[in-house]
């Protein structure tokens, strides 16, 4: 149960107090995210995210902010996705005044220094690096690129190198006065709320001088995929993510039916390879996967698509390897293994 109450400048706050716990979290939330960029500045919602936490007015040091939410033994981070932005913390009930005042000071007065802007340019290149290392990480990029193509909705959240390089301070204050007013923004408070009226009232007083406007909307969608599509990425790598290998395909299309228009198929990766080439021709059959098949685990495959190290001979107990999966099993040769290896010598007797 929550209490949604929105202030005439448009900023939207929902409270919801939950007895059952000692802590509360704080969460503000902004409607912006790499949709609303444009191509000259994709990756800023995810660059500034990070300049937040560098330093304020009030505490002008990062190491302030952190040692401040450190003391409290909060948790504390920031996220952005394709639509949202979100700086949160979770602390103790009666420190819940003091978290207030760090998270809405890094959200107001973020001073944006160009020292740290240098600094963490080198830390977001860094990221992008490591994601692109990472399959499972990799190739949900690569779904929404194939599904989208050149557009917002298409784009890597965190941005491309040469963007990010060539990014300069006034980019940020723009982009921040651009999307960053009240009736883009929501404050979240859930857990063990004493005074719930009071709350409300504290974030009216606190964000009172958050900006009016209007914010820039994302672009429409252009859906122009109308045939099952690949898209297949080769990199040469020593690091491997369970059930992926060095080749990583995703399939998938749009299905269009009367109670889910528009309903994404698969948003995971299919492991292809020479033992799993059933998975590509299962694609090409059913024009996609079903969701129920988006894990790569052997035993969530359907029988078509699951690894053939299922069809691995097993031993049996006579000395001989089967090949209990494979329907053709009765016309294989059994291979005899040598005695000394079988599980069928004779142990010896006790005295």
């Amino acid at each position: 149960m929550f209490n949604k109450t929105i202030f005439p400048n448009g900023l939207r706050v929902l409270t919801a107090p939950m007895s059952g716990t000692n802590t509360v979290t704080i969460l503000i939330s902004v409607g912006t995210g790499s949709n609303y960029e444009s191509k000259q500045n994709n990756g800023i919602s995810h660059f500034l995210e990070h300049m937040f936490f560098k330093g304020t007015s009030r505490r002008p040091s990062k190491m302030e902010i952190a040692a401040e939410l450190d003391g409290l033994g909060a948790v504390y981070n920031a996220f952005t996705s394709s639509e949202e932005t979100g700086y949160f913390t979770k602390v103790g009930h009666q420190y819940f005044d003091r978290a207030f005042d760090v998270v809405t000071d890094i959200f107001l007065n973020s001073t944006l220094p160009v020292e740290e802007i240098e600094r963490e340019r080198g830390v977001i290149i860094e990221e992008m690096h490591m994601r692109n290392d990472d399959p499972q990480s990799r190739v949900s990029y690569l779904w929404e690129k194939l599904l989208y193509g050149d557009q917002p909705a298409g784009w890597e959240t965190l941005g491309e190198e040469p963007i990010i390089r060539a990014l300069k301070r006034d980019d940020f204050i723009e982009y921040f006065h651009s999307q960053y007013v009240a009736e883009n923004t929501a404050v979240i408070i859930a857990g063990n709320i004493k005074d719930e009226q009071a709350v409300v009232e504290k974030i009216k007083s606190t964000f009172g001088s958050l900006r009016d406007g209007t914010s820039r909307k994302s672009p429409e969608v252009s859906e122009s995929q109308i045939h099952p599509e690949l898209i297949h990425e080769d990199k040469k790598t020593d690091q491997y993510g369970r059930g992926l290998k060095k080749k990583d395909v995703i399939a998938g299309r749009e299905r269009k039916s009367f109670d889910k228009p528009n309903r994404l198929i698969l948003k995971h990766p299919i492991p292809i390879g020479r033992k799993d080439a059933k998975g590509i021709q299962h694609a090409r059959k059913s024009g996609g996967i079903d969701k129920r098949y988006e894990t790569c685990r052997a035993k969530k495959y359907p029988k078509s698509l699951r690894p053939r190290r299922k069809q691995m001979p097993v031993l049996h107990h006579s000395g001989k390897k089967k090949y209990p999966d494979d329907k053709n099993s009765e016309n294989k040769t059994d291979v005899q293994v040598h005695p000394e290896k079988s599980d069928n010598r004779k142990k010896p007797e006790r005295a």
